[in-house]
């Protein structure tokens, strides 16, 4: 094909085919610009609901470990508890034996008045542990000096008790005595 127009016009129609082909270039830019801002805003839409999702799960297992939390430390609470309970009664259970050993051990005429029980502790200093065992102290009447001196005797051959002391006031009346003692238990 063989162009017979003019130089001029054949410049403008090439500007033409230029402007034509600039703008349907734009316009694609621009549709595909459009396009991925939507892409990019439908993505910031998921992520934020997702996040929404996620925090409100989050929110939820907190509470669950909470409640959870709350019935471990229930549980730890009712085993110390029980713990308690069994270093009590072995205790009283102990205390029983000592007080059925010191009434086997009373002669006639030998009656007791008052008792003390202190039970046995722990002290804890850094890592060494020192144990103080169980101790009596018990006061009472005796008829005469030989009762008195059967029954320190007696305890003291007895398994249940140890340092079994007798204050030298003890001795001083030869009747009508008001004594009193001190032992410490053996485990």
């Amino acid at each position: 094909m063989i162009n017979l127009l003019p130089p001029f016009y054949r410049e403008r129609l090439k500007q033409e085919e230029r402007f034509r082909l600039l703008t349907i270039l734009g316009i694609s830019l621009a549709t595909f610009l459009l396009v991925l801002a939507l892409l990019l805003l439908l993505v910031r839409v998921i992520l934020v609901q997702e996040l929404s999702f996620q925090s409100l799960q989050l929110a939820s297992l907190e509470e669950q470990f909470s409640k959870e939390d709350s019935v471990l430390q229930e549980v730890k609470s009712t085993n110390l508890t029980v713990e308690r309970i069994k270093e009590f009664r072995g205790e009283k259970q102990s205390l029983n034996l000592v007080l059925q050993e010191l009434a086997s051990s009373l002669p006639e005429n030998l009656f007791l008045q008052t008792f003390s029980y202190t039970p046995p502790l722990e002290k804890r200093k850094k890592d060494e542990v020192t144990k103080i065992p169980a101790k009596i102290a018990v006061t009472g009447e005796a008829s005469t000096r030989k009762l008195l001196l059967q029954f320190k005797e007696t305890l003291q051959k007895s398994s249940a008790f140890s340092q079994v002391t007798f204050p030298p006031s003890n001795w001083v009346s030869p009747t009508d005595i008001s004594f009193s003692f001190q032992a410490t238990l053996e485990q």
